[in-house]
């Protein structure tokens, strides 16, 4: 993965991670996530998902890694979360009233900001079903980061 990321994020690039920058805990992985990050391109900024713990995130910003303080991030017409707008609601889900107010945030924001996209991450398996979205996560996308200006295309 690393090969990959530095082989389309150059040093001075400016890189959205949309969450879960490493999907686990660092609790007892923290030399080896600083090890990552270190080798890293790119100026990173972290739009924290469900699986950047408090923890894991002060280890971000230790290693420059800027972390945004909300579930949302806009650029320029762009809606950029961890979450998508339509995530759905099941009773499995320990934390099943936090994400119908994500979802519902996200809309209200989407809609006030006069967004044209929404790029987000979180559901790691399931490709985006409206054309203005794009699941950006890198399981979808053969573990390479995808440059933003192509996808404007």
């Amino acid at each position: 993965m690393i090969e990959r990321w530095n082989e389309v994020v150059k040093p001075d690039d400016l890189v959205y991670n949309l969450g879960d920058l490493f999907c686990c805990s660092l609790k007892h992985k923290v030399d080896y996530a600083i090890e990552i990050i270190q080798q890293l391109n790119g100026e990173i900024i972290l739009v924290p998902g469900n699986h950047d713990y408090d923890y894991s995130l002060n280890i971000y910003r230790s290693e420059g890694i800027q972390v945004i303080d909300d579930i949302y991030l806009i650029v320029n017409d762009v809606l950029m979360s961890h979450y998508p707008r339509r995530v759905i609601n099941t009773p499995r889900y320990k934390d099943s009233y936090r994400i119908v107010s994500i979802k519902e945030k996200l809309k209200k924001v989407y809609k006030k900001h006069g967004c044209k996209y929404h790029f987000y991450g979180h559901s790691h398996n399931y490709p985006a079903r409206k054309k203005n979205e794009l699941n950006v996560c890198c399981n979808l996308h053969d573990y390479y980061p995808l440059k933003m200006e192509k996808l404007l295309d």
